[in-house]
């Protein structure tokens, strides 16, 4: 979960005012929740990685390549 105070800082906005404010205006459509007992609106990364993906132009991305190489942990 990424709080609204990261997120912010994450996308540029100088608080997580200025990020509320832009989502009731309608500039940002990020997915925003609340969680019980915790102040605030939280995002996930996932929702997040989304929202930065679809704002840059393609060729401003990496091209993703699928490898079938394992990750293996050393005994060290």
């Amino acid at each position: 979960m990424i709080d609204s105070t990261t997120a912010a800082k994450i996308l540029g906005y100088r608080s997580a005012g200025s990020l509320s404010k832009a989502r009731q205006r309608g500039h940002l459509v990020l997915d925003m929740f609340s969680v019980p007992f915790r102040k605030g609106l939280y995002t996930s990364p996932r929702h997040l990685a989304a929202y930065l993906r679809a704002s840059f132009p393609q060729r401003h991305l990496p091209i993703e390549e699928v490898s079938d190489e394992r990750i293996t942990v050393s005994d060290r």
